[in-house]
């Protein structure tokens, strides 16, 4: 999985292992290394990439680290869901564009309105 900072990786990899594999919150940049999560879902295996929030310009050296292993697990995905906005994912030939928080509206995330989905995590939850 790759976005920007707080674009709900953490969620959507949590949802989807089914378990809290990595710390979320609301403060931007809170994953910072690469979060490797193997699961079983109807007998296929998968290994889910959480990564740190890539940006273009940040004075944390330690964060530069986790966008710089961010992009290395990126370059070894055999997919990549991208987070973040239309358009803005790194060149990868498997790429599939996620549109998340659609919770919140179109206008509080200043871009016109697309098709996105909400991971809402129930017992009983499959992929």
């Amino acid at each position: 999985m790759a976005g920007p900072p707080n674009s709900g990786k953490s969620t959507l990899l949590n949802a989807l292992v089914q378990r809290d594999a990595a710390i979320v919150s609301d403060i931007a940049g809170t994953t910072r290394d690469v979060i490797e999560v193997a699961v079983a879902i109807d007998a296929m295996a998968f290994i889910f990439t959480d990564t740190a929030g890539v940006r273009s310009n940040s004075d944390d050296v330690i964060e530069n680290i986790g966008i710089e292993r961010a992009h290395n697990a990126f370059a070894a995905a055999d997919i990549l869901l991208w987070l973040g906005d239309e358009g803005e994912a790194p060149k990868h030939p498997n790429c599939i564009e996620v549109e998340t928080k659609s919770d919140i509206s179109a206008r509080q995330k200043n871009r016109p309105r697309h098709f996105g989905f909400r991971v809402k995590v129930e017992r009983g939850f499959r992929c």
